[in-house]
């Protein structure tokens, strides 16, 4: 049998992670930088068996042949050591003292302790010390037969417009940690930089391992669609690619860790996807999604809930068994795809932006792996909704996702169209209104039509339809006190003022102006719908809590009345040609993902 590195122990030592360190470790301890070691003070007991620093043993046994698990540590102090492991009954966790050792070490030395068979969810270990303790390295190391070990060749992608801090400070991190490491993944990891912008210095990027290529802006879809293609025609080609956002904090070691995985598994899940989470920049111990799946509204959902990993019970129910959904997506802010897949089933659809790594899982049928530890840190999406991307962006490509993936066929997207229609009219945002027509009109205009806009003009066009916010001290004098942290709640619905807000269309219809509510309505700025908080009022003003921005909107019954007349003969169209237009998707696909289509325009 042959021993493997399959996970390093890590320790907060960024600036970023002290504050949430029990994703490293629960009890009292701290890295030394000069000494390179963590440091636990005599008398006291640390438990690394964390979001970050547990081993994920169930999974492993599921997904590999792994024989026997060893923890190694560089280990120096009076101390015991508890092999723990962890399951839920209901919905406690259990513990299991599975081994414990003493030691007394005067200088440092490499303990190798073999963990006992265990049926456990997770395993870890924990360090009751009798004196000062120093911990310099630790590693899981997994026992397998030659023959279930293969080579690995990862190529990773990522696609950057105008985002050079993240890039660059991404690629030092990545030198530094994996391709400056005596690691196995060092020779086996190529990094394929895809500049949409053209604003890197592709002279000072490029080294060892390290490509940056500019490219036209054709968006993530045209900028990871380039990535595969490179990946495909480098040498050595590549046997995975490893799509990430830019925008990410990242944490080297879930790469390492995903490569290792891959070296291993078994081949029924050789054409697995590994999905890593997206934690939460702001609010780091936050998970916001590791598996996606489209909704029965055609709505892009994370499959479990939000999960705060600083708890143990949390971290075990992360790696529990959750119902597959016939609709799940890995997405691209940090995905694993094999490279025979992309082979097989061609590149991303060319959306610009949004869904297209809903779109892909969906048309792989991909079966998804997620683990505890693979993950990256992105900023929430809150700050982030806008017009042009909620509003067109996901409804024109979600029309495209239900026509030419089978299991969204029975999505009834166009009744979930008409809904954010209306809610965005009844909020008197009119410019998301429009772009909600926008997309359907070009949805029904076909493939050709996609074929041909894969690049930012449209998307800027649509930009200038987002909202400008302003800070709420500039919005001066506010007409009443507003209570922020109560703002995502709506209020309770009157029953005589829901009846007039819904025949008269909240005041666009029927009722004179100056009949409404003189002071203006307080609404939580985004994708929320507040029936109450908005009924009825000359003016709302809109909120982005956490950005303490908000812009004021007046009810127009003018452009309402556009908007409507737009509306019908939009969906009268769509009644008309959307079975035809569906045939055209259907054929016209393989042309769109293809390699010589993308060729043609990156």
């Amino acid at each position: 049998m042959i021993g493997l590195p399959l996970q390093n122990i890590v320790f907060p030592i960024s600036d970023k992670h002290i504050p949430h360190r029990r994703l490293f470790y629960d009890g009292i301890g701290a890295y030394d930088v000069k000494n390179r070691a963590f440091e636990i003070p005599g008398q006291y007991t640390c438990n690394f068996t964390s979001y970050l620093n547990s081993f994920s043993i169930k999974k492993w046994k599921k997904y590999t042949a792994i024989e026997k698990t060893t923890l190694s540590l560089v280990i120096q102090g009076t101390f015991k050591i508890d092999l723990i492991g962890y399951h839920l009954e209901e919905t406690s966790p259990v513990e299991n003292i599975l081994k414990t050792c003493s030691y007394s070490l005067n200088t440092p030395k490499e303990l190798n302790i073999e963990y006992p068979y265990s049926d456990d969810t997770i395993i870890g270990f924990r360090i009751t010390t009798f004196d000062k303790c120093f911990i310099w390295t630790g590693k899981f190391i997994g026992e397998f037969y030659s023959d279930n070990i293969r080579d690995v060749c990862l190529s990773l992608v990522t696609t950057t417009c105008k985002k050079e801090k993240f890039v660059t400070e991404n690629l030092e991190l990545l030198k530094q940690e994996i391709l400056a490491s005596d690691e196995d993944i060092k020779n086996n990891l190529y990094i394929h930089v895809i500049d949409n912008g053209k604003t890197l210095n592709k002279s000072e990027l490029d080294s060892w391992h390290i490509t940056v290529h500019p490219n036209s802006n054709t968006g993530g879809s045209g900028g990871f669609s380039k990535g595969m293609l490179e990946s495909l025609i480098q040498t050595p080609k590549a046997t995975h690619v490893l799509l990430m956002d830019d925008d990410v904090l990242i944490l080297p070691e879930s790469i390492k860790r995903t490569y290792a995985l891959l070296k291993v598994l078994k081949p029924l899940y050789h054409n697995c996807f590994v999905s890593g989470a997206m934690l939460y920049y702001e609010n780091m111990s936050t998970q916001h999604e590791d598996i996606g799946t489209v909704t029965t509204e055609g709505f892009f959902s994370p499959l479990k809930p939000p999960l705060l990993l600083n708890n143990i019970k949390n971290v075990i129910l992360n790696e529990e068994n959750w119902t597959n959904s016939t609709r799940q997506y890995a997405a691209w802010w940090y995905c694993c795809i094999p490279v025979n897949l992309i082979e097989e089933n061609g590149f991303s659809m060319p959306f610009f932006i949004r869904g297209d790594d809903v779109e892909y899982s969906l048309r792989c049928k991909a079966e998804i792996i997620t683990m505890n530890g693979i993950c990256i840190w992105h900023m929430g999406f809150e700050d982030k909704f806008s017009n042009s991307l909620n509003r067109y962006q996901e409804v024109r490509n979600m029309l495209i996702i239900r026509d030419v993936i089978d299991c969204c066929n029975s999505i009834k997207y166009i009744n979930t169209a008409k809904k954010l229609f209306r809610q965005e009219i009844l909020c008197f945002n009119y410019n998301g209104a429009e772009m909600v027509l926008r997309a359907i009109n070009h949805y029904l205009q076909g493939p050709l039509f996609l074929k041909k806009i894969c690049n930012e003009d449209i998307f800027k066009e649509n930009n200038s339809k987002n909202e400008k916010l302003i800070p709420l001290a500039s919005i001066f004098p506010l007409d009443q006190s507003i209570d922020i942290k109560s703002l995502k709640q709506d209020l309770p619905r009157k029953k005589g003022e829901s009846f007039i807000y819904k025949l008269t269309y909240n005041g666009h219809r029927f009722l004179p102006i100056n009949w409404l509510k003189k002071k203006s309505g307080i609404i939580a700025w985004g994708a929320y719908y507040q029936p109450q908080r908005q009924s009825l009022h000359k003016k709302l003003l809109a909120i982005n809590i956490s950005s303490q921005t908000g812009i004021y909107r007046s009810l127009d019954k003018t452009k309402y009345k556009k908007l409507k007349k737009e509306f019908y003969k939009l969906l009268l169209l769509y009644y008309m040609k959307h079975r035809k237009i569906q045939k055209e998707y259907r054929l016209k696909q393989q042309i769109l993902v293809s390699a010589e289509y993308w060729k043609n325009i990156i």
